[in-house]
């Protein structure tokens, strides 16, 4: 099975929730998470990051659960190798709590918590990062597996 072929989190914001509502960075951007990563090393902060940060949120999130769902990365992988379930379950708790802190950041940078608003915005920057590597990483095993490897 080709996998790029079904990694929405990977490739693309979701389908179904593109709207003029996000920046125009986000929807021309490869990922959602890539756009929010950006946002987030962006010099800017403040209120004006927490607005842009809370009209992202619900897209990220319907991005996540959209790995899961029929058709998505993760549920892909697991209809043809269950064996990557551990690692499965790891990514999804990464990324609740990736949508957690970012949920926490926002209301951090509503009351203007500066530089270490700041340090967190870059610190989930850098998870976000990890996230798409390590999903990338599931592909590749998963692909790897397909072609006969062992992983």
């Amino acid at each position: 099975m080709n996998y790029v072929a079904v990694t929405p989190a990977l490739t693309r914001a979701p389908r179904a929730l593109t709207n003029k509502a996000l920046a125009p960075e986000a929807l021309h951007s490869d990922s959602l998470q890539l756009a929010v990563e950006r946002l987030l090393r962006s010099a800017e902060g403040g209120p004006a990051l927490a607005a842009r940060l809370e009209r992202y949120l619900p897209f990220l999130r319907a991005e996540f659960e959209e790995c899961s769902t029929r058709g998505g990365l993760y549920a892909e992988v697991l209809a043809t190798h269950p064996n990557l379930a551990p690692r499965v379950g790891r990514l999804k708790e990464r990324q609740g709590s990736i949508l957690e802190g970012l949920a926490a950041l926002i209301e951090d940078l509503r009351r203007g918590s500066g530089a270490r608003a700041d340090a967190e915005a870059q610190r989930l920057s850098s998870r976000l990062r990890s996230l798409r590597r390590a999903e990338e990483r599931l592909v590749i095993e998963a692909d790897f597996r397909d072609l006969g490897g062992e992983g």
